[in-house]
């Protein structure tokens, strides 16, 4: 049956394919080896590396597998064919294994790429071995400069994962010497290493260098998956850096790469991640979900579940700022679900701080108390950009427990803080000091120093404005609308910031109407079994106003479904069974003005 209409590609048809199979395997078994040996060899020559090294594994031609991995692993693990090579690890014997450096260092490259340094340390036993014993190194020819650079390329990444960027810096610098400025591919890994220990050293400058050379490099060489991954550092530090506006750009570049090329690399999972980022932050939510659903696609097809989970704790985040605690509950336990299958760093740490904000909105300090205890960050610990979210989860845990009129927590809170911002200052990290410089608001005025909480929030204000930040003030919750409002009232605030501010307000759930802001907590009367959660207040005050079901919901920015769930918990909680008697009720509890 004709494939093509060059008359090149054919295939039998399927019952005539399973009678010649049947024939081999049981008139000539002993030849099936040589001629799956002979694929291999016929599909190496046409450029289809797969095939030829799962026809030489079938052959049990461990050494002609070994020279067809050692040339293509690298190419497959950037491309995401990352479960095909996993099932050539499994297949080749470790014996066959140890005698290649150049396939035990494609191996460790992937799991360190995917930040599990746990699963590289065995590749990276064999390839120190192969280097350093003596039996190996006229296998490997002292004049393989490339393959020496590389070694020292994943020498310089292990050390970044150890958290030696110094060392690291070392063995990257020595690995550039070594290698040719016409091998792109080799200095392209070598500036990943650099890239990430410039970042660990909080040095801005020399890391945006680092990642355009990566960029460079993988241009040079053609190769776009080296190109793609100095783009995705180069947004992800715009992010972190605060320039919303540059981060958008950059992605956007990589994901005009990326569609344009035809394939989804699990690096593309990222490009479109960052970008979603940049649509949350500016409360374009139908944008940033586009985004982030096409980077979770493209993470699972990968083998990877990063952005899963990132999704996961954005949609907890958006569900808590909204007022529906339960359905951010269920996102977060999503997130920690999967996150028990392995992540990176950096997302466990998200999960962390977004269970900790639930905790404390559910009025549980405890368990987010306990949460941050199995982090491995302490209050005590130095503070980097590896534990900003941490250390700024252990501030809102202060600043929760200095609401109770614990001044001692709030001092301690705003030493805290201190510590945040003079690191994120030094690092350039804009969007840490833009939270922390809000929760010190918070703080401060907690602790009834208005004057102070307004400086600190005319900050903000003046670094978020710029750069259109939305989210991240209404992810502090309804604490800070009064805060905002009295901004509108400070006389040395510019008409710029002023009108920032009257747009934070508009962007608050539900501000503009006949509703009081939510309180950080719930709402304790006397006479209540339990009290009102902000949310139900909101919805109490919205039903004495007049509006329906539906209307509650639109102005809430909830579904209806969720509205009726808070008015049957307002009925419970007052003892009432139905709305005229939930706002008589309420009215005589003082939870809604007397005069209606």
């Amino acid at each position: 049956i004709p494939l093509d209409d060059e008359q090149r590609w054919y295939r039998y048809h399927h019952l005539f394919a399973d009678l010649i199979r049947d024939l081999q395997n049981t008139r000539q078994k002993d030849e099936t080896a040589e001629l799956h040996r002979r694929a291999s060899i016929w599909y190496a020559h046409a450029g289809m590396a797969s095939e030829a090294i799962q026809h030489a594994l079938a052959a049990a031609d461990y050494a002609m597998a070994v020279h067809l991995v050692e040339s293509h692993a690298m190419g497959m693990i950037l491309r995401g064919y990352v479960k095909t090579v996993e099932g050539w690890m499994q297949t080749i014997p470790p014996e066959w294994g140890s005698l290649s450096p150049k396939t035990n260092m494609a191996f460790a490259w992937m799991h360190l790429l995917r930040g599990d340094y746990a699963q590289a340390s065995p590749y990276l036993e064999r390839a120190q071995a192969a280097f350093s014993g003596p039996q190996m190194r006229p296998h490997l020819g002292d004049e393989d400069t490339s393959l020496k650079a590389e070694w020292l390329a994943l020498q310089s990444t292990v050390l970044n994962a150890q958290e030696k960027p110094i060392e690291s810096l070392a063995l990257a610098n020595r690995a550039l010497e070594m290698a040719a400025e016409k091998d792109h591919y080799v200095r392209g890994l070598i500036y990943l290493g650099l890239a990430d220990a410039y970042q660990q050293m909080d040095d801005y400058v020399h890391a945006v260098d680092a990642f355009q050379m990566i960029v460079h490099h993988g241009r040079a060489a053609a190769n776009f998956l080296v190109e793609l991954l100095g783009l995705t550092g180069l947004s992800a530090m715009a992010l972190r850096h605060g320039q919303l506006h540059l981060a958008l750009e950059i992605a956007s570049q990589g994901v005009e790469r990326v569609e344009r090329s035809g394939s989804l690399p699990p690096i593309s999972a990222a490009i479109y991640g960052e970008l979603g980022q940049v649509y949350y932050q500016w409360n374009q939510l139908e944008q940033a979900h586009r985004f982030f659903q096409r980077a979770t696609q493209v993470s699972t097809l990968s083998g990877y579940n990063d952005a899963a989970i990132m999704y996961a704790v954005i949609r907890s985040r958006l569900y808590q700022v909204e007022g529906d605690l339960e359905a951010s509950a269920r996102e977060i336990q999503e997130a920690v679900d999967l996150l028990q299958s392995g992540a990176p760093a950096w997302v466990r740490s998200e999960v962390i701080s977004q269970q900790v904000r639930l905790h404390l909105a559910r009025d549980n300090p405890v368990a987010a108390e306990m949460v941050l205890r199995q982090s491995g960050v302490s209050i005590q610990d130095e503070v980097s950009h590896k534990t900003d979210l941490i250390h700024i989860a252990y501030l809102r845990l202060m600043l929760y427990r200095g609401q109770d009129h614990q001044n001692d927590k709030l001092r301690q809170a705003s030493e805290l803080a201190r510590r945040i911002i003079a690191s994120a200052e030094a690092g350039q990290r804009v969007e840490t000091a833009l939270q922390t410089l809000i929760i010190s608001a918070l703080v401060r005025s907690s602790s009834g120093d208005t004057k102070g909480s307004l400086e600190l929030l005319d900050q903000a204000l003046g670094l978020a404005e710029p750069e259109g930040y939305v989210l991240l003030f209404l992810e502090e919750g309804p604490a800070v609308i009064p805060l905002l409002r009295a901004v509108l009232n400070h006389p040395p605030g510019t008409d710029r910031v002023k009108g920032y501010a009257r747009k934070l307000l508009d962007a608050f759930p539900g501000y503009g109407k006949p509703v009081a802001p939510r309180a950080r907590r719930p709402v304790k009367v006397a006479g209540l079994v339990e009290p009102l959660t902000p949310r139900e207040l909101e919805v109490l005050q919205l039903v004495a106003a007049g509006d329906s079901n539906r209307t509650i919901a639109d102005k809430l920015v909830i579904t209806v479904s969720a509205v009726k769930k808070h008015n049957s918990n307002i009925f419970g909680k007052l003892n009432v069974n139905s709305r005229t008697q939930a706002i008589a009720r309420a009215r005589q509890l003082g939870l809604l003005p007397a005069d209606g």
